[in-house]
């Protein structure tokens, strides 16, 4: 007498070896994008928190600029120095930093960004003949910003030697036009 199999018995069952081909092949395409994807978006956080630093230090930079004395040439408030967060520190002081491991303070240099400006005039067309010379503020006067990222220890920017972005903008004298009547001895300063 045949026993007959029972109605509700399990059989044990197994993945096919195609099945584990294919769930491999899913996985790997899944994985290799992922791993397009993570340098990418890397880089674009990268690119973003720049341009956020760089808000901050195209923010303080014309509040440093402004009273400054109006001659024409760079400012003498400059080179400008930044970290990545775009936070001002002071060039000629070294740089001191917490150690958060250690709890001891280092000299490790932490500049990021370089700030370089500078003054021009872009003279007014001449006037009549007898006029004189231009006053201070007779003139368009631009202000140049140079900035570098990242740099070296020594504050200088690494690889190519030009400036990642400038900028330019207009100025005015922070004066009327009487100010040599008013002090012979004022020169303008820097307004906007």
């Amino acid at each position: 007498m045949n026993p007959s199999p029972r109605p509700h018995a399990r059989t044990a069952a197994a993945f096919s070896l195609v099945e584990c081909v294919i769930a491999l092949g899913i996985a790997a395409v899944v994985i290799l994008t992922l791993l397009k994807i993570v340098p990418q978006t890397l880089d674009l956080q990268r690119i973003a928190n720049d341009h956020s630093a760089l808000a901050v230090v195209l923010r303080d930079v014309h509040h440093r600029i402004e009273g400054q004395v109006l001659r024409e040439g760079p400012l003498p408030i400059g080179p400008l120095f930044y970290d990545e967060n775009g936070a001002f520190f002071h060039s000629g002081e070294p740089v001191q930093n917490l150690n958060s491991s250690t709890g001891k303070m280092t000299s490790d240099p932490q500049r990021f960004f370089r700030a370089e400006t500078s003054l021009h005039r872009i003279p007014k067309e001449p006037g009549p003949e007898g006029s004189g010379p231009p006053s201070p503020d007779d003139s368009l006067w631009i202000v140049k910003l140079d900035l570098f990222w990242p740099l070296d220890q020594d504050g200088m920017p690494l690889g190519d030697s030009g400036p990642n972005t400038g900028l330019t903008w207009a100025v005015s004298a922070l004066s009327g036009p009487d100010w040599e009547i008013i002090d012979p001895a004022y020169h303008p300063k820097l307004e906007y």
